[in-house]
C-alpha cells in the first residue's frame, strides 16, 4: 500500500508539472503568435485618383478621398495629399492645387492654410514634426511647414534654377533637394550644409527629372535614387525607370529594382526597406513591392497603386 500511494502521489505530481509546462508553452506560443501577427504599419498609396491606405494588421485597404501624392505620417494617423481644385484660377490660367491632411481614423480633413495656390507633393518628416513640399513662387522652390499650418519656411538657392524632389534624412533634421545638376542638403533654417555635383557623379548615364528623389540611408553611407535608363518596357516609347543605390564611400552605383520593371514613386523607411510601385508593360497594373537594400529579395505586396509611403 505504501508503494502504491507513493506511486499515485508521484504520478499526480508528474501530471501537474507536465500541465504547467504545457500551459507555459501554450502561453509562450500565444504571445509569440500575437507579436508576429500584430503589425500596426499602414501603407498609403494612390489608387487611380484616390488616396488609399492598406492596414497590415487587419489586412484591409481603405479608400479615403479623391486626391494625389499621398504621404502618411510616421504614426499612421494622418495622410497629407494634393488636392486639385475644379475651378481654374482666373489670374494664372491653371487648376490650383493645394495640400490637405486627412485622418485615417475618422476621415476628418484639415487645411494647412498656405497662402499659395500652386503647391503639391507633401513628404512627412520621420519625426512627424514637419511636412516638406514643392511650391511655386517665381520658380519651383521647397516649403517646410508644421502639420498645424504654422512655421512656414521656404528653401531656395541663389540662382534661377528650380528645386525638385524634397526628401528627409532619417533623423528629420535635414532636407535633400536637387536642381537636376546639384543635390543640396539643407538644414531646417534654410542653410545649405552640403552640395553634391550630380553631373560629375553620374555623367550622362542616368536621366534625372523633376520627379527624381534622393534618399539618404540610415547609416548615411548610401543615396537611394530613381532615374531613367536606356531600357524599354513593352508598349512604352520612353526610356524605362529604375531604382539605384549610390555608395558615398566607394562611389559605386548598384541597381535595386529588377530589369524589366518600370519603377517610380519609391519610399525608404527607417530600417532601409524600400517600397515602390512598378509595372512590366504599359497595359499592366502598377504593383507595389518591398525590397531590402542589401540583398536581391523583392516582395510583392497585396495592393496596386502608385505614390507609396509607410508609417512606422
Amino acid at each position: 500500500m505504501k508503494l502504491t500511494a507513493l506511486y499515485i502521489i508521484t504520478f499526480f505530481i508528474s501530471i501537474n508539472i507536465s500541465c504547467k509546462r504545457s500551459t507555459r508553452i501554450s502561453e509562450n506560443h500565444k504571445n509569440s503568435s500575437n507579436s508576429i501577427e500584430k503589425d500596426h504599419r499602414k501603407l498609403a498609396f494612390q489608387d487611380d485618383k484616390h488616396v488609399s491606405y492598406y492596414d497590415f494588421n487587419i489586412k484591409k485597404t481603405t479608400k479615403l478621398v479623391e486626391g494625389f501624392d499621398p504621404c502618411i505620417s510616421p504614426d499612421g494617423k494622418w495622410i497629407a495629399y494634393t488636392e486639385y481644385l475644379t475651378i481654374p484660377d482666373k489670374d494664372f490660367y491653371y487648376y490650383p492645387r493645394i495640400i490637405k491632411l486627412i485622418s485615417t481614423e475618422d476621415s476628418i480633413k484639415k487645411d494647412l492654410h498656405i497662402d499659395n495656390k500652386n503647391h503639391y507633393g507633401p513628404i512627412w518628416s520621420p519625426t512627424g514634426e514637419y511636412i516638406v513640399f514643392s511650391i511655386m513662387k517665381n520658380n519651383w522652390q521647397i516649403g517646410i511647414i508644421k502639420p498645424n499650418g504654422s512655421g512656414l519656411k521656404i528653401l531656395s538657392i541663389n540662382t534661377d534654377l528650380a528645386l525638385y524632389g524634397p526628401t528627409w534624412t532619417q533623423d528629420g533634421k535635414f532636407v535633400f533637394v536637387h536642381d537636376l545638376e546639384t543635390l543640396y542638403k539643407f538644414d531646417l533654417e534654410g542653410k545649405i550644409i552640403k552640395q553634391y555635383n550630380l553631373t560629375q557623379i553620374f555623367g550622362d548615364k542616368y536621366f534625372l527629372s523633376s520627379s527624381t528623389r534622393f534618399w539618404l540611408t540610415s547609416n548615411t553611407e548610401n543615396l537611394i535614387f530613381e532615374a531613367g535608363i536606356p531600357e524599354y518596357i513593352e508598349g512604352l516609347k520612353e526610356p524605362s525607370n529604375a531604382i539605384f543605390c549610390y555608395n558615398l564611400k566607394t562611389k559605386r552605383v548598384s541597381r535595386i529594382s529588377k530589369k524589366g520593371m518600370y519603377t517610380n514613386y519609391f519610399w525608404i523607411d527607417n530600417q532601409d526597406k524600400i517600397y515602390f510601385s512598378s509595372f512590366k508593360n504599359i497595359n499592366g497594373p502598377d504593383k507595389i513591392y518591398q525590397a531590402n537594400l542589401f540583398d536581391t529579395i523583392v516582395t510583392e505586396l497585396p495592393v496596386t497603386g502608385i505614390q507609396v509611403s509607410i508609417s512606422k
